[in-house]
C-alpha cells in the first residue's frame, strides 16, 4: 500500500488522460479499484507487447486485461487488438443488420449484443493504452463497419482533440501481397503513424516479422505525450469533472458488473480520501 500512496501522482496522470479521451466516469472508478486491490496492481512485471485477439465479455477477464496494459512499461509498449470479427463483416450482414449507417446492428441477437459489449470495453482498453503512452493497434477485415461504431467515433474525436491530426492513422492492404491465396482486404487503426509501413511482405510468419522489424518505429510514431497541468488537479476533482455516460455510447459494455465486482473484492484497500467517491454502486 505505501508503495502505490507514494506512486499515486501517476494514477492522478492516468485518470486525468482518461478524462481528457473521452472515458465515462465509471471507467476511471475502474482504474481506481484496480489501483488499489492487493494482488493486481501491485504485480511485480513491465510488458512490453500484449495481445488481444478475440474474446469473451467476462468481468474478471476483461480486470485482467486492464492490469496489463496498466502494467506495460510507460512509453515503450505496444498492445495489438485483433478483436471477433465476424459480427461487423459484410457476410454476417443478413443476421446483424449491420451497416455503415447502422453498425449497431440489432442488439436484440446475442451475438450482436456480444459483439457490442467487446467493441466498447476494447475501446476503453485503447484509452488506458494511450494513458500509458503506449502504441495500440486494431485490425479488422476490410468489410467490418467496425470503424463507423458510435464509440469507436467518439474515441477517435477525443484522440484528435488531445493529440492533433496526427493522433490516429489508417492503414489497409490486401493479404494477398503477404502470400495469402485469396486477395482478402484487411485494415488498421493505431495511435502510430509507423503502422503506415505495414504494406509489403509476405504472410505469416513473414508478417509477424515485419511487425516486429517496425516496433522501433511504432513507439516512435506515436503521439507526443500529453502535457499534463501542473499542479495537476486532485483526484477526486479529475474524477468529479468527468461526466457520466450520459450518451450510452458505453452503456452495452456493462462497466457496472466489472465496478461491482472489484468493488466488493477482499483486497480493496482503499485510502480514506477515495472512499467518498467509491459507493457500492455506481449510479
Amino acid at each position: 500500500m505505501e508503495n502505490r500512496i507514494h506512486h499515486e501522482q501517476d494514477l492522478i496522470g492516468l485518470l486525468w488522460i482518461l478524462s481528457k479521451l473521452g472515458a465515462p466516469r465509471v471507467f476511471l472508478q475502474i482504474v481506481i479499484l484496480v489501483w488499489y486491490t492487493d494482488g493486481l496492481f501491485d504485480l511485480g512485471e513491465e510488458f512490453q507487447w500484449l495481445e488481444f485477439f478475440a474474446g469473451v465479455a467476462n468481468c474478471t477477464l476483461y480486470m485482467l486485461a486492464l492490469v496489463f496494459i496498466l502494467k506495460q512499461k510507460t512509453s515503450d509498449c505496444i498492445s495489438w487488438f485483433a478483436i471477433k470479427c465476424s459480427s461487423f463483416t459484410g457476410v454476417n450482414r443478413g443476421t446483424s443488420k449491420r451497416s455503415a449507417c447502422n453498425s449497431i446492428g440489432d442488439p436484440s441477437v446475442y451475438s450482436v449484443g456480444m459483439s457490442n459489449a467487446l467493441l466498447e470495453r476494447t475501446i476503453l482498453l485503447l484509452m488506458a493504452v494511450a494513458c500509458k503512452c503506449g502504441v495500440w493497434v486494431l485490425e479488422q477485415p476490410g468489410s467490418s463497419v467496425l470503424e463507423f461504431y458510435p464509440a469507436w467515433l467518439h474515441m477517435m474525436e477525443y484522440h484528435y482533440k488531445l493529440f492533433g491530426n496526427h493522433g490516429v492513422s489508417r492503414i489497409g492492404w490486401w493479404m494477398s501481397m503477404y502470400g495469402s491465396p485469396t486477395p482478402k482486404r484487411q485494415y488498421a487503426w493505431s495511435n502510430s503513424t509507423a503502422i503506415r509501413r505495414l504494406d509489403v511482405g509476405t504472410y505469416p510468419v513473414p508478417f509477424a516479422q515485419r511487425i516486429v522489424n517496425i516496433r522501433g518505429d511504432l513507439i516512435q510514431g506515436r503521439p507526443m505525450e500529453p502535457l499534463i497541468p501542473s499542479p495537476c488537479p486532485l483526484g477526486p476533482q479529475i474524477l468529479s469533472s468527468t461526466p457520466e455516460d450520459v450518451e450510452g455510447l458505453f452503456a452495452t459494455a456493462d462497466l457496472g458488473s466489472v465496478y461491482r465486482y472489484l468493488r466488493g473484492g477482499k483486497g480493496l484497500q482503499l485510502p480514506p480520501h477515495w472512499r467518498p467517491y467509491m459507493p457500492c454502486e455506481v449510479p
